[in-house]
């Protein structure tokens, strides 16, 4: 079976937390192991490892899970938020998640297009 849309959200959570597999193990409880077979599309989470990643992550669990809801909870007042980045960061969270997993991927390659150039090295 191919749980690429659970694959692609866990990575996605990742990479705005700017958080490792291994950081998301030890802040979670699950396994190293589990998580690197979600992040590589073999298995999906079972409900309780969707729970925890997602507390871990500050995203919805069935988000990650990849149901059609927003990636992070909403809040009454707010709307989308996550705390700690920019609104132009929560911006583009909310614009992502409305995309089906083909445009999100090429978003991705699109963004990585853009780091690869010398503009960006470190």
């Amino acid at each position: 079976m191919d749980y690429r849309i659970t694959a692609d959200r866990l990575k996605l959570a990742l990479k705005s937390h700017h958080m490792r597999p291994q950081e998301l193990a030890d802040q979670s409880g699950v396994s190293k192991s589990s998580i690197s077979q979600y992040v590589n599309g073999l298995h999906a989470p079972s409900n309780k490892n969707s729970e925890k990643m997602a507390a871990a992550l500050g995203v919805n669990p069935l988000w990650l899970r990849g149901f059609d809801v927003p990636m992070i909870k909403t809040d009454p007042v707010n709307g989308y938020f996550v705390e700690g980045i920019t609104d132009d960061e929560n911006q583009f969270i909310e614009l992502y998640t409305r995309l089906d997993a083909l445009d999100q991927s090429r978003i991705l390659g699109y963004m990585e297009g853009l780091l690869g150039n010398d503009k960006y090295e470190k």
